[in-house]
């Protein structure tokens, strides 16, 4: 019984962090495109 709750367990917790892997990649490329417009080569809106 409690192997089976334990793998229940492991299931969830594989899922939730490749949610948050893929949530931290997103965000990571977001802000990667954020410092570019910012700091990269002139020409933007200011």
């Amino acid at each position: 019984m409690n192997e089976l709750i334990n793998d229940e367990l492991i299931n969830t917790v594989v899922k939730s962090h490749e949610w948050a892997l893929y949530a931290l990649m997103a965000f990571l490329l977001v802000a990667l495109g954020v410092l570019l417009r910012r700091y990269g080569p002139p020409g933007g809106d200011e």
